[in-house]
């Protein structure tokens, strides 16, 4: 349908409703709903003329969807009875299944039926009885045909002329999805598969990291099935697809590792070719059948650290002998290694003395560091030294220079000194000379100025605060107007507009403070200002004669805070805005903040 809310008919909304069977004041009170709108055209910012519409219901309106549904059950009921009286066909998916002549869609309506003159001619004649009632008109350039298969080209070709609408071929997509899917659901729904490989070529796998490929592929991969597999349910060859071009840009182009050269490959397969052929006797053989499972605890589902004892890659068929590489003596475990081993006695030493009195019996490393910390001795020196030497001890394997074991628990010790020295947090030095708002003298009035720049709409905000002695609020003012050709003509407007707002007020006795020291000095001197301000400026001396008594002060921002966030407030004035013994309430806090400091 064309601009089909805008098109409807109020007398046939309601002899639609009291044919339903609804109440006279239930139409009645539906019909001075929609009646009773009435609109104007903006002329230069002003609106003009009253225009009272005949026909339509509002888009927009919570009411219009079911008024709307009203008026397509009519074309219901027609269409019903035309396929009750055999006037026309519809189609079934099966041939004892039911037969459907039309599916409604909002505005969209599918239409079904044979391919006969006849039956076209009787859906015309209903499709024209119902544009004559209701005021609703077909959008001939989005109305399409589709044809089965079967249907003879002659037929094809008269059905056009008779309509007057193209032929498509494959039916469009409704809402994004397809409108018609046959047997072969994974050719219909491929385009899903297309569009995800369409973002993946936009990508450049290798220019962004792992964590960056990961948000990319749960952020937007994932989601672009989401929408049809609420729809329809989508075939596991159509997955796997999907899954296979997921997996090859997570892991981007690579070969075997078998056949990378000694120069390339990851760190970790550069680290095991780097062991030595006799200490690694069967590298390749037992590379080819490790699997990651086989590393990770199927109860803690955490990486197992005890894999990297040698006894556990003597069964592995990783190394050759389980025997301690550094002693010579026992088999080596974590506990062996980094405690037991004869060979590192000399790196603990006399350190520790409580800790190595109680540690006989003792089965894991992990009991090691708790009897440290039940002797309360440095846990933190006692793990930057067990790294130390599971450092060197790893260097040694790989032929790499470490250092040696007499000199590891000092350079352990410098290692942990540097660190707490760069862990503890700098003190902040509290800013000395910190500018606060003070009060005026006894009988005297303050009035503080700002200005603020609003860049994004080329307009400036002024600020103007007024004050008693005891920080009370006389009144307080934000403008907004256009902004100068420069900071120092808009410094001295505020300073203008402060003076003429405490003239407004009948103030006799006040001072004039402000953040801009330029605008202090020229306001200060006695001297007449030949600058791009100066007019400005002895418009300001010549106003302030009228005081009794006044002067003029300087302030930092911090001193100046009220008046600041008043010009900011001007964002949001049209254009000038004034408060009588208070301030907006975004700006009260400032002011209490000025009163208790």
């Amino acid at each position: 349908m064309s601009k089909a809310y805008n098109r409807v008919e109020w007398r046939f909304l309601t002899e639609i409703m009291s044919k339903m069977g609804f109440c006279e004041a239930w139409i009645k009170l539906i019909f001075n709903c929609i009646s009773s709108v009435s609109y104007s055209i903006l002329v230069n910012g002003e609106p003009r003329g009253n225009i009272v519409p005949s026909r339509r219901i509002r888009q927009g309106n919570p009411l219009s969807p079911y008024l709307f549904l009203l008026c397509s059950e009519w074309l219901n009921r027609l269409l019903q009875r035309a396929a009750q009286g055999n006037q026309i066909r519809g189609c079934s998916l099966c041939k004892t299944g039911p037969k459907v002549t039309h599916l409604f869609f909002a505005d969209n309506s599918l239409l079904f039926c044979q391919a006969k003159l006849t039956e076209l001619e009787a859906v015309q004649r209903i499709l024209a009885v119902y544009e004559q009632a209701s005021g609703q008109q077909i959008n001939r350039g989005k109305t399409t045909l589709f044809f089965r298969k079967v249907v003879a080209e002659e037929t094809k070709e008269e059905i056009i002329n008779l309509l007057g609408v193209p032929e498509v071929k494959e039916y469009e997509k409704y809402l994004g999805l397809p409108a018609v899917v046959g047997r072969k659901r994974k050719a219909s729904l491929n385009y899903i598969k297309e569009r995800v490989w369409n973002k993946l070529q936009g990508w450049k796998e290798r220019l962004l990291s792992q964590a960056g490929r990961e948000v990319l592929l749960k952020a937007v991969m994932q989601v672009i099935p989401t929408y049809a597999m609420s729809c329809f349910k989508l075939p596991v060859a159509l997955c796997e697809d999907i899954e296979k071009l997921i997996r090859k840009f997570w892991w981007g182009e690579c070969g075997s590792v078998f056949n990378a050269k000694k120069s390339q490959g990851s760190y970790a397969w550069q680290s095991i070719w780097k062991f030595p052929t006799k200490a690694v006797p069967n590298r390749l053989e037992a590379i080819s059948e490790a699997k990651v499972s086989s590393m990770i605890d199927p109860d803690s589902r955490e990486w197992n650290m005890e894999l990297l004892e040698n006894c556990n890659l003597y069964r592995r068929k990783v190394i050759g002998s389980p025997v301690c590489s550094t002693c010579g003596k026992h088999e080596e475990t974590t506990l062996h290694a980094l405690w037991d081993c004869t060979a590192i006695q000399s790196v603990w030493g006399l350190n520790f003395k409580a800790t190595q009195n109680d540690s006989h019996g003792i089965s894991s490393f992990s009991d090691l560091i708790g009897l440290v910390e039940l002797h309360q001795e440095n846990l933190e020196l006692f793990v930057v030294v067990a790294w130390s030497i599971w450092l060197a001890r790893n260097k040694g394997r790989v032929n790499e220079p470490c250092a040696p074991l007499g000199k590891i628990f000092k350079a352990a010790r410098s290692i942990l000194s540097e660190f707490q020295t760069k862990r503890i947090p700098r003190q902040s030095v509290a800013p000395s000379n910190t500018v606060k708002w003070k009060p005026s003298r006894s009988n005297f009035y303050e009035v503080n100025y700002d200005r603020v720049v609003l860049k994004d709409s080329g307009e400036a905000g002024l600020g103007v605060v007024i004050r008693n002695e005891k920080g009370e609020v006389v009144g307080s003012l934000a403008e907004k107007i256009k902004l100068p050709d420069s900071i120092e003509v808009l410094e001295a407007l505020a300073a203008r507009k402060a003076i003429l707002f405490a003239i407004e007020l009948g103030l006799q006795r006040v001072i004039i403070e402000g953040d801009s020291e330029i605008i202090f000095k020229a306001l200060s001197e006695s001297c007449s200002d030949c600058s791009h301000i100066g007019h400005i400026i002895k418009d300001c001396k010549s106003i302030s004669s009228l005081f009794q008594t006044h002067s003029f002060s300087h302030t930092r921002r911090q001193g100046n805070a009220v008046a600041h966030a008043l010009a900011k407030r001007a964002r949001k004035s049209f254009p000038l805005l004034v408060w009588m013994e208070s301030v907006p309430p975004a700006v009260a806090c400032l002011v209490h903040i000025d009163v208790i400091s």
